[in-house]
Order: structure tokens, then sequence, then C-alpha cells
């Protein structure tokens, strides 16, 4: 089955000041911009062209210790992101390395809702993964990823999105606070 760009405009997105990019190349330049300004990475890059086998790591940057952090971007169109999906980009990654060091963090960027099972699922092989020495997983959903839009208004407006009519507006709903 071929994948649609199109995405679904569903009721669950109308509670967020933005909609996800239709694009998934757009979205995975984005999310690693979005997670670069948010963790204050240098030298923030692509790994490899769109399309091509990355490893489950779609951009990558060193923090302020010198340590690798990678990207995925999973922009979904019905809202929701298979824990199965998720493992195998996991998986993946653990083989990714870069100049000869491995990940230090894994960031997970998508356009689904929240869930409790996949929460639960990138805490647990978090947990499994520190305590034997690898990287670190997190995962950011949409609501996660509309919050860090509004605090990195410069790659919002990059991604042409337009920042909320208040600043703050966004934690006043109650979602984040």
């Amino acid at each position: 089955m071929r994948f649609s760009h199109k995405f679904v405009d569903s009721y669950k997105f109308r509670h967020f000041p933005y909609k996800p990019l239709r694009n998934f190349q757009r979205f995975e330049d984005m999310s690693g911009h979005l997670i670069g300004a948010y963790y204050g990475l240098r030298d923030m890059q692509p790994h490899g062209l769109h399309g091509q086998r990355q490893r489950g790591v779609d951009y990558f940057g060193h923090d302020a210790k010198g340590a690798w952090v990678g990207v995925q971007a999973k922009l979904r169109s019905s809202g929701s992101l298979s824990c199965r999906a998720v493992a195998e980009d996991v998986r993946e990654a653990e083989g990714f390395h870069h100049l000869i060091q491995p990940l230090r963090r894994y960031v997970i960027v998508t356009s689904a809702l929240p869930g409790k099972k996949l929460r639960e699922l990138v805490e647990g092989r978090s947990r499994y993964h520190v305590s034997n020495r690898m990287f670190g997983i997190e995962i950011f959903f949409w609501p996660d990823v509309c919050y860090l839009l509004e605090k990195h208004p410069d790659v919002a407006r990059r991604f042409g999105y337009k920042p909320p009519t208040l600043p703050g507006a966004y934690e006043s709903r109650g979602i984040f606070g």
C-alpha cells in the first residue's frame, strides 16, 4: 500500500493550535529543527536522504556534552502510532553509530495523539537501555509538539505555523499545566 500524504482532518486535532504538516519530508525537517532548538543541539543534520535507509534516525546532532542525539519523525494521518513501529525503530537505532560513537538520546517525534501503552513501552525501553549503558528514549506526541512550537516560534514560523493569538494560551487550556 502506498503512503498517502493527505492528512485526515480529524475532530481530535481541532483542540490544538497547530495541525500536523501533511508532507512527511517537511515533518521530518520540522522535527529535527524543533528538537535541535529544544535541546540546544549543535550541528543538527539529516541522516541521509529522504527515502534512504536511515537506521531509525532521521536527524542527529551533538548536545552540550558532545553526546549524539538522534531524532525519528513519525507522521501519522490516522492520529495513532503502533507500539510495533516504535519498537522496530528503537531496534534499528541501536545500530546507529556516527564516527564510532553510539547515540546517547533517542527522540521520537510524532503527529500521533498520546497513548498509554505507547508511553509505557517507551518508558520501559528507556529504563532498560539506560540501565544497560545505551541511549535513553523519549517520545513527543502531537500535544507536546504544539507546546514546543509555541516555545520556539522561530521554528514554527520556518515551517509555516503562525503563533497562537496569546502567548501561553496553549498552557492555559490545561493541557500542560
